[in-house]
């Protein structure tokens, strides 16, 4: 189940709402927050404007989200649409978050087919803002207090890092500069009744499938609050429960890419399998085979190797292991991309970059990352 950009552009938006700084000296703000805790529910509609120029084909992206928020059961129930293309996408999700320990969300696209994973917390997403940042704006608005607070561009994008890492239609998102959310509190209620940002100039989008830069001509949204306390409650269907399968249940397939060729005295016979689900990798396998009748080739090339995989020793998940048989050597490496630290990854080999995007690898880039180097790959391979 893909996710998209709402929910990036909604988690700070709710974090700065929920976020309690005590030193925090706006007494408006302060209340406002306060307020909203102590809602029993309400709602939340989301509209965005997205507007790209990929290579001069000006597409324009709208977006929207309904939701309602049942503080007294934990629960929420979330309606995105939007338009791409002339194709009409669309989701539905409810979130339990009843058991602290255990929120569960049920995703659908299609209002057949429902997707169950566990809702993690993000302590990224509970420690975004520094109060110091937060601050009250002149206006000569009548009926709010207007508030900005600044999201630093690397707390952005630490979010990014974890939470758009499925998302094949925007591809790698880069944040430029820091982000600035304003907020409109309403005199009368002293509830937050507006959020509004402008991201257009702090965003770099590369496309998953082109890796070429794709230029924003517009991004921003509008979140408004309603329905204080009166709200639906929210229930989450007994069918949708039932019929909801866990991500562990996709079926795994299996990448299998292969190449032969001779250079410099000696034959290769390279093999490659990459594990995906859905489309990203969870796990790469290689079978290197180098032939040749000069044993100090095959020295030569097993220094080679074992000087580049050194590095990962002490990486956990990341296994290999080079030697010599006759006139072979033989390579092979394990690497569970699922588990993996891939921050240690990116920081011993810089240019792994160019592959993993967002923290993970779109199966699609890893075929063209083999095929750049001669090597033929087949997907047709099915793990049950």
């Amino acid at each position: 189940m893909k996710k998209n950009i709402l929910k990036v552009l909604l988690l700070p938006v709710i974090s700065l709402l929920l976020v309690t700084g005590c030193s925090e000296k706006e007494d408006y703000f302060e209340t406002a927050k306060k307020n909203m805790q102590e809602l029993e529910s309400y709602s939340m509609d989301i509209n965005i404007e997205m507007g790209m120029d990929v290579g001069g084909i000006m597409i324009n992206l709208p977006m929207t989200l309904n939701s309602d928020i049942d503080m007294i059961n934990k629960m929420s129930k979330m309606k995105m649409s939007s338009e791409f293309m002339d194709n009409s996408l669309s989701s539905t999700t409810y979130v339990d978050g009843s058991d602290e320990n255990n929120m569960i969300q049920y995703s659908t696209s299609d209002g057949i087919t429902w997707e169950m994973t566990e809702a993690k917390d993000n302590n990224q997403v509970n420690n975004l803002v520094n109060p110091d940042n937060i601050k009250e704006i002149k206006s000569d608005d009548k009926d709010y207090y207007v508030y900005e607070a600044t999201l630093d561009k690397d707390q952005m994008s630490g979010i990014i890092d974890k939470d758009l890492t499925d998302n094949d239609m925007m591809g790698s998102i880069d944040i430029t500069d820091n982000i600035v959310f304003k907020y409109y509190i309403n005199k009368k209620t002293k509830y937050f009744e507006k959020i509004v940002a402008d991201l257009t100039d702090v965003m770099d989008v590369t496309g998953e499938e082109s890796g070429q830069k794709v230029k924003l001509t517009k991004l921003n949204f509008e979140i408004k609050f309603s329905n204080f306390n009166e709200a639906p409650k929210v229930v989450i269907p007994d069918d949708v429960k039932n019929s909801s399968i866990k991500p562990e249940s996709v079926n795994t397939k299996t990448m299998k890419c292969h190449l032969s060729k001779n250079q410099s005295g000696a034959e290769f016979d390279l093999s490659y399998f990459a594990d995906y689900k859905e489309s990203y990798v969870t796990n790469i396998r290689s079978n290197e085979k180098i032939v040749s009748n000069d044993i100090s080739i095959l020295e030569t090339y097993k220094s080679q190797v074992e000087r580049n995989y050194a590095p990962f020793d002490n990486v956990e998940y990341y296994n290999y292991n080079v030697k010599i048989e006759g006139d072979t050597l033989i390579s092979t490496t394990d690497i569970d991309y699922s588990k993996i630290d891939i921050g240690k990854v990116l920081e011993i080999d810089p240019s792994s970059s160019s592959l993993i995007k967002n923290g993970k690898i779109n199966i699609n880039t890893l075929k063209k990352a083999y095929e750049s180097i001669g090597a033929t790959c087949e997907m047709e391979y099915d793990n049950n």
